[in-house]
């Protein structure tokens, strides 16, 4: 099972429920693109939160200097991302991937974070409860 967490903006607790997902399914755990943070990412705060010795935090495909929209950051490391470029870990294992900002956060002039969305993913959305926000789809 792939499952990709994504949230309805930053902050609003996505690396949390990805840490609870990746623990309870001994899944392995992927963020393809960090934007800033690069010494205390997300990836290393899963590795700090989980306790099992099943999951394999796979590394960045794209790992930014700041703390920004991916298409910002990376616009000042001198790149552009490129979605095809992305490619996602090899594992016989459960899948967690977690996106970074919200669903239609731009990676470049073309494409968002939905577009790193696969076909076979299951999508949870990470929300702030409060009023105005739907719970039914």
């Amino acid at each position: 099972m792939k499952l990709f967490i994504t949230g309805i903006g930053t902050d609003v607790g996505k690396t949390i429920a990805s840490a609870i997902i990746t623990e309870a399914l001994q899944a392995d755990y992927w963020k393809p693109i960090q934007a800033g943070d690069l010494n205390q990412s997300d990836s290393h705060k899963i590795s700090n939160y989980i306790s099992n010795t099943k999951t394999i935090v796979h590394p960045n495909g794209y790992a930014l200097n700041t703390p920004a929209s991916p298409h910002f950051a990376a616009s000042l490391d001198n790149l552009v991302i490129d979605v095809k470029k992305i490619k996602e870990p090899k594992t016989q294992n459960h899948l967690v991937v977690e996106g970074a900002g919200g669903i239609l956060v731009p990676l470049n002039d073309k494409n968002t974070i939905a577009d790193l969305i696969q076909p076979d993913y299951k999508v949870i959305v990470v929300s702030r409860h409060y009023l105005g926000v739907s719970t039914t789809p």
